[in-house]
């Protein structure tokens, strides 16, 4: 099984599925979908389109993206303060009802919302959402009827803040929690970090509890060498390039888009404090993901820290 973004080649199985599911939602007093073929095709162009595709056979889609209808403006939704994924035309083969699609295309949308620093995920419809933590927020009327409308909000309680010596004990424990000890960081080393440049140390926080961090220092390099991890007196207060050593989230808070969180305070941190850009070290596992953030790699690092091969990447201003 996977899920992937819609090609042009798609719309002939998608419209099959769609002629089959209208008449399966018209016995359930659902009436929404008209002219659908020219906005699938609308869709797989912008690559807003993900198919759930399993051995070979497509057996549901959706369309998720930042457009809300102009009736969305009357309800009263939660989270006003960031961006909101919305989901579109969820719809699955009925001949492949309670295979679990619906609820896979929706932690799909999750991910992906939470990945993208999304602050929620809303849509109009009812029933397929109600056993997923969405919240009805008010009602809609069309030219097709009222439906509700439904938001479920990403990444609650979490608060960025710069790191104190009062953290130190909590934050050791997230890094020996996220790396194995070759690589973790010693509690020694993190409390001169946190003493030598606070200002870019920072820990997330979920109901008073330090869930993650992200720290570094600061340097005219544009690659990561060895030494500066280990003596905090390399840190230049007034540098070039903004460090990343490392970026820490528990497991049980991973996949919610909280490392991406402090990596976008971090980046918007180091420009408040015009530095030239961001740089780090990954492994090659994980140069994908950086890239999301606009870091571009530069190919095997020197680094040799914890025995490991790295790859060093920057974030240019």
């Amino acid at each position: 099984m996977e899920i992937r973004k819609g090609k042009i080649e798609d719309i002939k199985e998608i419209m099959n599925i769609i002629k089959t599911n209208i008449i399966d939602m018209e016995s359930e007093d659902i009436h929404k979908w008209d002219n659908i073929y020219l906005r699938i095709a609308s869709d797989i162009n912008e690559q807003n389109l993900y198919v759930y595709i399993d051995k070979n056979v497509i057996k549901g889609f959706s369309t998720l993206n930042e457009f809300q209808d102009k009736a969305y403006e009357s309800i009263k939704w939660k989270c006003n303060k960031g961006k909101n994924l919305i989901i579109h035309r969820l719809c699955v083969n009925a001949k492949y009802k309670g295979e679990g699609i619906v609820t896979a295309l929706i932690k799909y949308a999750k991910k992906l919302g939470k990945d993208n620093n999304y602050e929620s995920i809303r849509l109009d419809e009812c029933k397929l959402y109600e056993n997923n933590d969405y919240e009805k927020k008010g009602v809609v009327t069309s030219r097709k009827g009222e439906f509700f409308c439904i938001e479920k909000e990403l990444n609650k309680n979490i608060t960025i803040r710069q790191a104190s010596i009062d953290d130190l004990h909590l934050v050791v424990k997230v890094e020996e929690i996220c790396f194995p000890q070759t690589e973790a960081a010693t509690r020694e080393s993190l409390e001169q970090r946190i003493n030598t440049f606070s200002t870019s140390f920072f820990v997330a926080e979920i109901d008073g509890k330090i869930i993650g961090f992200i720290n570094g220092c600061v340097t005219n390099k544009t690659t990561i060498y060895d030494e500066l991890y280990k003596d905090s007196s390399l840190h230049i207060l007034d540098g070039n390039y903004q460090t990343i050593f490392g970026l820490d989230v528990i497991p049980e808070y991973r996949n919610q888009g909280i490392a991406a969180k402090l990596m976008y305070y971090m980046i918007k941190a180091s420009k408040k404090a015009e530095r030239k850009g961001v740089i780090l070290a990954c492994k090659e596992k994980l140069i994908h993901y950086y890239e999301k953030f606009g870091y571009v790699n530069k190919g095997i690092s020197k680094s040799v820290h914890g025995g490991a091969e790295w790859y060093d990447m920057i974030l240019e201003f």
